[in-house]
Parts: structure tokens; sequence; C-alpha cells
């Protein structure tokens, strides 16, 4: 597992700072963060990195020296530490020593370790000993060193202009926690600020930082509105006609307050998670207090409730095919009743993947045939290989040319599906051996689920648009695959909006999808690890048509979709907000 990959939430690391008033009354340490065995925040970043070089006991044999133990916390002055030079000595030597030799899962283990050392190098520039934050200088600490190592820097003065973005976003988190004592319903900590780091592609998109504050802070005053719970309601309707053991318990309890109130019926119009930076500016700009800022963000739209207009243009799609998934699900069984039972299961399904490139091929901007290593496999079995490879990449497996075939994924969707969903995937080969530096941006980035599941979830939609005619199984397949995206940004919002438990997101989701148990366990703990990640498929599919949308309207007739899928892919992933945005810009 990656280093970065569990993000340690803020308001969790509250209760293990010293000195702070409010540790010891709302805030809790989640019992699934590992490493965290000091009471100390300022020694967190060392016990994790001793933490990973203890499960990896051949990387600690073959690095020379250790690095020694840095008291973070302790006053001091930063002129009097080491130069970098100093400071890298033998330590990094011995790495660079290891890595030339290193096999794949080491030599990215020990870049991170390598990124460790130089963000302590980079330490004076920071000015840590005058940011007033007092005892949550560490988790300031903390959350630049979680930066760094997903975007490395060469200078000081990059993460300097970072730090007092990182100073408003901390001392913002925390009048949200403050305030989000005193909202009725609030059974969980707030979802962690720090994932907004993960979605920065570079410092130079700070201002992202700033807007997720606004957010946390709009959901920490105001976490139950009768509005969107009675969007979530019109989803859930339509979450029960699709799949009959519908689980319809949860979400009756959230709705219970406000079931005198008519409802309006689903929203069609497409929305749009549209960060208004005149509010921003006045938030960050303003020294307002808890009270001003809650009546403020009263006031002015909400992104979130947006978020799920959004969810439910993907819901008006899915809705369109509901009664036939409805029918052909209760009809279906993996033994018997259906037209491909006997048959080769895998043979079939690299068959609709050859069907489904003959389609899509022309469209996408590369030439399969031009990547290293594809030329060794059958035509039929590149996008079946290049999509396991690249699904092996997202659940932490080894990053290296190993099969891990996935029975029960392939019983839970049609095999044309799946195909389509794994025709970008091609291009993930040559993820295994080639420099990361060398790919192109969207493709360094790839290992992001969201990422994928939205480009999946679009081309699945693009085949339907090109072969509307196809097997109405197979599009009632599709249709159910972005249904369980909707179902996972669901069970998202209940774990970290509405407080519910790990049993009663797993009882939600494995009632609105086709996976096994322990795929639904897996995502719910995903949901718990990564707060607002689920949400990120479905809304960025929205941003991708949206943005489609607007360039055909503005292009006419000259529009043309092999360029709108090359700026795409070089737009790679981006916060959702920003998607559409940078798309347009390349087009225009």
């Amino acid at each position: 597992m990656h280093f970065c990959q569990t993000i340690v939430p803020i308001v969790a690391l509250l209760s293990l700072c010293p000195g702070c008033s409010w540790r010891s009354q709302t805030a809790t340490v989640p019992a699934r963060l590992p490493g965290i065995r000091a009471a100390d925040p300022n020694g967190l970043a060392e016990e994790l990195f001793a933490e990973r070089i203890d499960r990896i006991p051949r990387l600690a044999d073959k690095i020379t020296t250790r690095p020694a133990r840095s008291d973070w916390g302790q006053e001091q002055e930063w002129s009097d530490r080491p130069a970098f030079e100093q400071l890298g000595g033998i330590r990094i030597g011995s790495i660079d020593q290891v890595l030339s030799t290193a096999g794949d899962q080491e030599r990215e283990t020990l870049q991170r370790i390598r990124a460790e050392l130089r963000f302590e190098a980079l330490e004076p520039a920071l000015a840590l000993d005058r940011a007033p934050l007092g005892p949550y200088r560490g988790l300031l600490r903390t959350g630049l060193l979680h930066l760094y190592l997903d975007h490395p820097l060469e200078t000081g003065a990059d993460l300097e202009a970072f730090r007092l973005r990182l100073e408003a976003l901390t001392v913002w988190t925390l009048q949200a926690a403050e305030q989000s004592k005193h909202v009725k319903g609030t059974q969980a900590p707030l979802p962690s600020t720090l994932m907004s780091l993960r979605t920065m592609a570079s410092p130079g998109l700070a201002e992202v930082i700033l807007e997720r504050v606004a957010q946390e802070a709009r959901m920490a005053v105001d976490l139950t509105p009768s509005s969107r719970l009675q969007s979530m309601g019109e989803i859930e309707i339509l979450l029960r006609f699709s799949l009959p053991a519908a689980a319809t318990d949860l979400l009756a309890a959230l709705e219970a307050p406000h079931r005198s109130q008519p409802r309006r019926g689903l929203v069609r119009q497409p929305g749009g998670l549209r960060l208004h930076r005149e509010r921003v500016n006045q938030l960050v700009s303003a020294n307002l207090t808890v009270t001003e800022i809650e009546a403020r963000l009263r006031t002015q739209s909400r992104e979130l409730e947006e978020a799920l207009l959004k969810i439910t243009a993907s819901i008006n799609y899915v809705g369109d095919g509901l009664d036939l998934l409805s029918r052909l699900r209760d009809q279906h069984d993996d033994s018997v009743g259906h037209p491909v039972a006997g048959l080769d299961r895998l043979e079939l399904l690299t068959q609709r993947a050859d069907n489904a490139f003959n389609i899509l091929g022309p469209l996408l901007p590369a030439d399969l045939g031009e990547l290293r290593g594809v030329d060794l496999l059958p035509l039929s079995l590149r996008p079946l290989t290049d999509g396991l490879l690249r699904q092996n990449a997202h659940h932490g497996r080894v990053r290296a040319p190993m099969l891990m075939l996935d029975p029960a994924r392939l019983r839970a969707a049609s095999m044309d599906s799946f195909a389509v969903n794994w025709i970008l995937g091609a291009r993930a080969l040559n993820y295994c051996v080639q420099p990361t530096s060398d790919l192109p941006r969207w493709l360094r980035h790839a290992q992001w689920p969201g990422w994928e599941d939205a480009m999946g979830l679009y081309l699945a939609r693009l085949h339907d648009e090109l072969k509307p005619g196809r097997d109405p199984w197979h599009r009632a397949a599709g249709l159910g695959l972005e249904l369980e995206c909707v179902a996972r940004g669901l069970t998202d919002l209940g774990l970290h909006l509405h407080g519910w438990s790990r049993a009663e997101a797993i009882k939600f989701l494995q009632a609105r999808c086709m996976a096994e148990p322990s795929r639904v366990e897996f995502w719910v703990d995903d949901c718990l690890d990564r707060p607002g990640l689920a949400l990120a498929a479905p809304l960025t599919l929205q941003e991708i048509l949206a943005a489609r949308s607007d360039v055909r309207r503005s292009g006419g007739i000259a529009f043309d979709l092999l360029t709108f899928h090359r700026a795409l892919l070089e737009v790679g992933p981006l916060p959702v907000d920003l998607t559409r945005q940078e798309i347009l810009r390349r087009l225009r």
C-alpha cells in the first residue's frame, strides 16, 4: 500500500494534539488508521515511515543508514539545520545505489523514502517556526509532507508559496469542526480535508484548497437541508425499482423529519459543481466569526446539492433502462437460463473486447500497436490483459505484468460492458515498463480510481451512442454499472454526512449492486479511507459529457470527436470543478 493511500483526516488527528481543548469532546482516532502508535502528532510521519520500513525488511537491509529521528515539534532555529547536501549524504546516496537494481515494488517504496529525505532538507524554507498555529504546527507539517510525497518539488520556494494556503486550510477546518459540535445529527468527524491535497496537480492549483475549505465549513454548519434529503429520496425510489432487494429502512430514517413536505419529482436539470470564487474569496479574505460564516453559507448555493443534481442526471440516463434491467436480472442465472451459458466466458469476453475496439478504436487518439509489449499478446487478449493490469494497479497490487483474473467481477456485469471499459487500459501496459516521468500526464495519474471509473462509464455511453441497436442485455448491464457507481456515491454521502455505520453502509450497497459481498466490503472500506472519492466517477462523467456538449455546440459541423478525446486525455484527472473548464480552455 502506498504511503499516502490512507490519508489521515485533520479532524481525526485533533485528539492527538497536546494542549488542544477540543480533543476530548468529539474527535476520535479511527481504529482503521495504521501506524499511529505515538500520542504526539509531530511524530506521526516518522511512525508511518518506520512502519513501512518494517513491512519490507529486505529494503531496510539494503539501506546502509536509516534516517535519524527528527524532533519536528521542538522550537529551534532552522538556520542551524544542515544543508541538503550534508543532510542527504550517505542516506540518499545509498538509496540511489539500491534503486538501480530494485524491483518494481521496491523501487516505488525507495522513491517515497528518498522524497521524504528531500522534504526534510527543504524544511528550512518553510519557516514553520513562524506559523501562528501553536500546537497544530505538527498538522501543518504533516499536510505539507503528504503534498510533497505526491508532487516532489526541487526548491523550498514553491512549498513556501503553498504554506499560507495550507495554514488557512488548517485554521478553517478547526473552525468548521468546532461548529459541527452544535449541529444535530453529527455522528462522525468531517471528511478529511487532507484529501484535497491529493487532487492537486501542482502548487499552481492551490486555489482549489481554499474552495475545499469553504465546502467543509458548509457541511459543518448545514448537514441536513430538506432539499438534499428529498433529492436522495427520489434517487432511492429509482434504485428501489432497479434492484428488488433494496434496503429502504436506511434512507427512510433519514427522510423521516421531512415526510410532511411534498415531493417535487425527479429534478432533471444537469446542474453542476460550480464553486463560486466570489464567495470563496469573501470567506478567506474576511475575518469572520463562525456565526457569520454560517449565515453566509446558508444563504448561498451549496455545492453538494448541485453534486446530487449531477447524480440525478446519471440516474435519468439509467432510468431509461430500469424496467429492462429489473426484468433481465430476475431471469438471469449464472448457470442456467442465459443464452451464453455453457460457453467459455473468457473467450467470449475477449471477442467482445475485439468488437468494442473495432468500433471505438478510430475515435481514440493513440495507436495501440505502437506500444511496447502489446505485440507480444494475441489481438483478442490485448484489451482484456491491459484492463487487468490496470485493475491490479488500482487495487494496490504490484505494478508488474501479472494477471490476476477476478471471476466475481466478471460475473457482475456483461462482457460487452467490460470490453468497453478496458479499451483505454492498453496504455497502462506501458505503465509497467516505462519510467513514470516519461508518461503522459493522464497516465501518470491513472491509478486514481475515480478517473478510471469515469472514463469507463463515458466509453460505455459512447459505445451505446455508436451502436444503439446492440443486445439489450448488454445495454442493461452497462446501465447497471453506472447505477453501481451512483450507489457507491450515495454510500459515501451516508457514511460521511449522515453517520452511517460500516454495517449499515454494506447493507445499503449490497442491495444496490451485483458484486460479491467481499467486493462490497472493499468498496465501503475505500469510502471510509478516502471520503468523497466515490462521488468522483459520476460527477466527472457529467463534467465530460457537459464539456462535449459545450464543444459540440460551439463548433457546430466542425466538431471533431477525435480532437475532443485527445484534449480529454491530455487534461487527465483534475478536481471535478476544473475538468470541464480545462477541456474547454484547450479547445476554444
